[in-house]
């Protein structure tokens, strides 16, 4: 799998990993991170086992083996999700490309400095609806990948 900026990296196609249980716990933990100690375990929240997510952890986190999730859209354009494991600094990044394109648009970073600037709900539902010939055609999945960098405080206007 070749990404500008990422040649030297060990990113793998990452879409089998959906079918993980505990995928799904696993994928939104940084969300639901409350910093109490007395939450409820992130598999509990879920309803899945904790070997389960465990498994998932281990999958999602692999530093020999990053993962990434292309959400494809219009007229080549994808959305991208690329778990970056890097040793003691690992982090998530969104981005979209085009094949014509030498560079991504950044939408998201997801580790020590979160940056934005995210994606407007309309922008979230326009790449959930677009139904392209792939393993992601269920609109939830496609929305439930990219809702993470939805921009949370609604300031961003429509595409």
């Amino acid at each position: 799998m070749l990404i500008n900026g990422y040649e030297e990296s060990p990113v793998v196609a990452g879409e089998g990993l959906i079918a993980l249980p505990g995928f799904w716990a696993t994928y939104f933990e940084w969300m639901c991170e409350s910093g109490d100690e007395q939450a409820v375990p992130l598999a509990e929240r879920f309803g899945e086992a904790g070997a389960d997510v465990d498994a998932a952890i281990e999958a999602l986190m692999n530093e020999k083996a990053w993962p990434v999730f292309r959400v494809p859209f219009d007229d080549g354009h994808a959305a991208v999700v690329v778990y970056a494991n890097l040793p003691e600094d690992g982090g998530i990044e969104y981005f979209a490309t085009h094949p014509e394109r030498d560079r991504q648009g950044s939408l998201a970073t997801v580790d020590g400095h979160p940056a934005g600037p995210g994606l407007a709900w309309r922008e979230l539902l326009h790449i959930a609806e677009r139904q392209q010939r792939d393993l992601r055609r269920n609109p939830g999945v496609r929305w439930a990948l990219q809702s993470p960098v939805r921009d949370k405080a609604g300031t961003r206007n429509h595409a």
